[in-house]
């Protein structure tokens, strides 16, 4: 635990013991010809597809009963093998489909509202024209699977959100703006924002949190400041050694003065009665 593992991600992965880790979350190379140092992103799609299950299915077996796996993904561009049936690939589809062929359940999905955007406004000769429009991508999603159940098993006081956090990231659409930062060179940083909000809302402290596709380190990163355990897995070794001095400065932000869930629940009430007297005394 609380490494970083610089592999392929199946390969990696198979250095991780089985049901040993109770969420994954990771944003996989979108296949989208982005410039990373140590692997092609420019596969044909039925390759791409099988090197994922792959990976998920690894995943699958590292994951403790109960587990979440979080996939962030957008649709990417069409590739020659499946341009005549779809303008734009439609990726989640397939991962879902790859996902329960697998074995795992389909929880929930999250539209990610990036703000920003992303892609060309039409295609050469269409401008203002609905010859051939292209729709602007300033969203993206997040999938989200379980193994076996619906429900995480663990102490309850260890759920560590706030009354605030839990309203909005209950909602299932989140404004999150990007991470702009080229973090050790990476081109595809996501904020560590949304890796808070999966971490907090599907894991318990102390439970171990894993990315194949760790890239600069931020899910780690931010499952250490956090209070829990993490794995990271990563082809490239400038990327690894980057994650690696990123989460070694990184301490537990509630390390000394984290107050469990129940007293939480219990000061929020006891907050509430002041605040109704204190209205009560204004008549």
């Amino acid at each position: 635990m609380n490494t970083i593992i610089c592999d392929d991600s199946v390969n990696g992965l198979k250095k991780v013991s089985d049901n040993s880790v109770h969420l994954t979350f990771t944003s996989p190379p979108y296949n989208a010809t982005v410039k990373y140092n140590s692997y092609s992103d420019d596969l044909s799609f039925d390759h791409y597809m099988s090197w994922l299950e792959d990976v998920f299915r690894e995943v699958y077996r590292v994951t403790v009963s109960g587990g979440r796996c979080a996939i962030n993904i957008d649709a990417i561009k069409k590739h020659t093998s499946n341009s005549s049936t779809e303008f734009r690939c439609c990726i989640y589809t397939h991962i879902c489909n790859m996902m329960t062929k697998i074995g795992w359940l389909f929880r929930d999905e999250i539209c990610w509202y990036k703000q920003n955007i992303g892609g060309k406004k039409a295609s050469w000769g269409s401008w203002l024209s609905c010859s051939n429009p292209c729709t602007l991508r300033n969203h993206e999603y997040i999938l989200i699977f379980c193994k076996d159940g619906w429900k995480l098993d663990g102490d309850k006081e260890q759920s560590d959100m706030t009354k605030e956090e839990f309203i909005v990231y209950t909602m299932s659409t989140w404004l999150v703006h990007t991470d702009n930062r080229h973090l050790a060179n990476h081109p595809a940083i996501f904020p560590e924002e949304l890796a808070k909000r999966i971490i907090k809302l599907y894991s318990y402290r102390d439970n171990v949190i894993l990315d194949p596709f760790c890239g600069s380190g931020t899910v780690p990163y931010v499952a250490k400041l956090n209070g829990r355990r993490y794995i990271g897995v990563d082809i490239d070794k400038d990327y690894c050694e980057f994650a690696s001095d990123r989460i070694d400065n990184a301490n537990d932000i509630f390390e000394k003065n984290y107050i469990p869930r129940s007293q939480r629940i219990s000061d929020s009430k006891l907050r509430k009665v002041d605040i109704d007297n204190e209205d009560m005394d204004l008549f």
